[in-house]
């Protein structure tokens, strides 16, 4: 019998379903491919692995990293027909040390400072996942070499837009992730892709524009222009 749910792809990795009408926890999966900071119980609570509690001296390899798996920052879609959802994720680790953050007013005050291994080393990756929002299983992945930080758009066409650090919009195909079409947009993509209809017309709008430190910090490229374009795609069969 089917069931009003709530589905969420959490920061820490796991892929969430909830009912809607009393809250009961359903089941959780992970969508990341790196995980280790915990895993979830019967009644959805997570069991944190002892080993990614910060302590004097820095943890080991803590995965997700503070950003994710998908952040706030940017949106996943969902296609009712397939009945899949779509979460583009950061891969990456980091390391958690316990110390002294000092607060200075008028000045950014985050209660210390990342330390992302998995960026230092380069290592940091992304992808765009299909996972069926009824079992948690992953479908398929459309892998990046960094980190996937632009929101996700789908089509009843059966395309799903995103777009990526490198500065490319792209199209994929809602039921396979086979790349259908890519366009450079002159800048780092980590906006929402918008559908909306015009005079009978569809059209796709994507917006290209990032921060150096934050592609940095995630372990994207730092070559690519932060960008400050808009740009509205005319969707033709």
């Amino acid at each position: 019998e089917p069931v009003k749910a709530v589905a969420q792809a959490n920061r820490n990795g796991y892929f969430y379903l909830i009912e809607r009408d009393t809250g009961k926890f359903l089941r959780a999966s992970a969508y990341v491919e790196q995980i280790n900071w915990a895993t979830i119980d019967e009644n959805g609570r997570p069991v944190v692995n002892p080993k990614a509690l910060p302590e004097d001296q820095p943890t080991e390899r803590v995965c997700p990293s503070h950003l994710g798996g998908m952040n706030g920052a940017w949106a996943g879609a969902y296609n009712p027909d397939l009945g899949l959802a779509y979460i583009p994720a950061v891969e990456a680790c980091q390391h958690y040390q316990t110390g002294i953050s000092a607060y200075v007013k008028g000045m950014p005050y985050l209660g210390g400072l990342p330390v992302a291994v998995d960026v230092a080393a380069g290592k940091a990756y992304g992808h765009l996942t299909a996972i069926d929002a009824t079992t948690g299983q992953v479908k398929w992945r459309y892998m990046d070499r960094n980190p996937m930080m632009a929101g996700a758009l789908s089509t009843a066409g059966g395309v799903v837009f995103t777009g990526n650090q490198e500065g490319f919009a792209l199209a994929l195909d809602s039921k396979t992730g086979e790349l259908l079409w890519n366009f450079r947009m002159g800048g780092v993509v980590r906006s929402q892709p918008v559908a909306f209809e015009l005079d009978g017309e569809s059209y796709v709008a994507m917006g290209a524009g990032g921060w150096a430190s934050m592609a940095l910090l995630s372990g994207g490229p730092t070559n690519i222009p932060e960008g400050g374009h808009l740009f509205v795609f005319k969707v033709t069969e």
